[in-house]
């Protein structure tokens, strides 16, 4: 009797053995970032960028039709004299969501609108202006 118990013992042990490591622990979901970054590329025969306006975008289009009539809020160039010249770039930071991006030169002319920037890096690039 005590061999047989002898033997499922042993039969067990080589049994569980055999078994193979423990399934992997699953990975904790990806999270959407919180931080993203927004880059204004001026390209070297582009104008100079003089104002960066970055806002939250509401849901819809309605506002779409006209970046004049935009409350586009404040500079995030900073202070008088800062610019992003032609041929460089500059990041701006900002928390997850999507962006509506408003570019003027530094004659205050409308260069650029991009109405949906968001959830991942962005990159806006200042191409030449025909005259």
């Amino acid at each position: 009797m005590k061999k047989i118990a002898f033997l499922w013992l042993v039969f067990i042990l080589l049994l569980s053995a055999c078994e193979g490591p423990p399934p992997p622990t699953p990975m904790p979901p990806t999270e959407t970032p919180t931080v993203f970054d927004i880059e204004i590329e001026v390209e070297p025969d582009a104008v100079d960028v003089c104002s960066v306006f970055i806002r939250p975008a509401m849901g819809g289009r309605g506002s779409e039709i006209d970046a004049a009539n935009v409350d586009w809020g404040e500079d995030w160039i900073g202070g008088v004299g800062e610019r992003i010249t032609a041929g460089s770039s500059r990041r701006f930071n900002v928390e997850g969501g999507i962006y509506r991006v408003h570019l003027r030169s530094c004659a205050n002319r409308d260069l650029l609108t991009e109405w949906r920037i968001g959830r991942q890096n962005a990159s806006i690039i200042v191409e030449k202006v025909a005259p």
